[in-house]
Order: C-alpha cells, then structure tokens, then sequence
C-alpha cells in the first residue's frame, strides 16, 4: 500500500510500502487529496481564464507560459487521480465503498475540470505562428480527451458495483439477523416445551 503524503513545499507525493488497511487510517491523505484537487482546479480554472484574456491581447509569449502552466496543472491533476487509485487498491475490501465514497466528489470535480480544460483548448485553437514545442498535436488531445472519458465511464461502473456490493453486504447482514433471530425464537419454544 501507498500512504499519500503531500508535501505544501514542494507539490511532491511521497510513497510508503504498507499492507491494505482501513480508511480510517487514511482520512488525512483523503483530506489532502481533496484539498489538492480543490486547489489545482481553481488554478486550471485561472489558468483558462489567462489564457483566454492573453489570446485576446495577443500577448503570445506569456500566452506560451500560461499553456504550459495549463498543461502542468492538467498533469498534477491526472498525477492525483492515478495515486488515488494505487491508494484504493490498496484499502480492505469491505471498505472500498466507503473510500469510493469520500473522495467521489474530488474525483469527479478533477476529471470534469481536465474535461472542460481539453474542451476549451480544442475551442479556442491558437493561430500556427505562435510555435509551441510543449502543445500536445491535436491527436494527442483527442486521445487525452478519450481517456477521460473512458475514466469518467469506468469511475462510474466501479461506484454501481460498490453500491450494488454494498446492498448484498447489506441484505447478507439482515438475513443472518433473521437467521439469529429465529434460531431465538426455536431455542425458547423449546424451553418452554419441556
């Protein structure tokens, strides 16, 4: 297992080996990668908004820094998302909806933020005289861009098979509930039967 530890100096996650454990053992990575997730989507959000506002002044080459600050933040993004999954992985199974739970928000809020991101890049196309080395081909976007969603599609079938997984731990509890209470019920007829 990977315990996720976010250093505020400098952005870096370090990994710890461990074995599976239980989520309450990892409220505060959760915490954190909420909270990063939080900070980097505003920041994407700032970032369009530069970009959009320099395109507009044709100012290219804070325009170039802006896309590239874009594109690390996109990564950053991406990079939490990957260790958040290794980290469920990672978690006892009995409790992975609970975790699925916890950061399903962040999560989702990451991967509509890097959505509306390539979206918006592909919306507004940058004249060819501007020559980023860093810009992604536009191939290269669309397949980003089809991996998100892909992602999107399978964070989605995973959480309704953790509810369904849920609902049949669930339903097991109540019937051995009943299974206990009628082993009572048989036990105190016949005591009272002799």
């Amino acid at each position: 297992m990977y315990h996720i530890v976010c250093d505020e100096y400098s952005n870096e996650i370090l990994h710890t080996p461990s074995t599976k454990t239980s989520v309450k053992w990892l409220e505060v990575p959760i915490q954190k990668f909420n909270c990063a997730v939080q900070h980097f989507v505003d920041l994407l959000k700032t970032h369009d908004a530069n970009i959009t506002k320099l395109k507009k002044l044709q100012q290219w080459e804070e325009l170039q820094k802006e896309l590239a600050n874009a594109l690390k933040t996109v990564n950053q993004l991406t990079y939490l998302l990957n260790d958040m999954d290794n980290l469920r992985n990672q978690v006892v199974d009995s409790e992975i909806s609970k975790f699925d739970k916890l950061i399903f928000n962040s999560k989702q809020s990451a991967l509509n933020a890097i959505k509306i991101h390539q979206d918006f890049r592909i919306r507004s196309r940058l004249p060819a005289s501007i020559g980023l080395e860093d810009e992604p081909s536009s191939e290269e976007q669309d397949q980003k861009l089809q991996i998100i969603t892909e992602l999107s599609e399978d964070i989605k079938q995973k959480e309704k098979l953790a509810v369904s997984m849920e609902q049949l731990h669930q339903d097991a509890e109540d019937i051995q509930s009943l299974f206990q209470d009628l082993a009572q019920l048989v036990h105190a007829s016949l005591v009272e039967n002799f």
